[in-house]
């Protein structure tokens, strides 16, 4: 990589781009958007019905362990059919039971 490549990058750093925003913008508005960036967000699916929130969380949790989304998605499915109340917790416990292959 070349010196003034490598200045370039070394030039975009968080630091460098909150002081440029702040004289193309203003502090005012700068303030404004931290503000509500630090504001507790929503659920990612708002105005969808809790069940399928939760479907959307387990889900997530499950494929973030590696777990294809196909069987995810219709382990969880199944589950909640089975499971309508249950809690978070213990559906990706009875999920990883049905997804992780038993030892003989």
């Amino acid at each position: 990589m070349s010196r003034d490549a490598l200045m370039r990058r070394q030039n975009t750093s968080r630091a460098h781009n909150a002081h440029t925003a702040r004289q193309v913008f203003g502090e005012d508005f700068i303030l404004e958007k931290c503000a509500e960036r630090a504001k507790p967000e929503e659920s990612a699916v708002s105005g969808v019905p809790p069940e399928q929130d939760l479907f959307a969380k387990v889900s997530w949790a499950l494929s973030n362990l590696d777990f294809r989304q196909r069987d995810v998605k219709r382990v969880v499915a199944q589950l909640l059919r089975e499971q309508p109340e249950a809690e978070p917790a213990s559906l990706i416990r009875a999920a990883l039971g049905r997804l992780t292959p038993t030892r003989a």
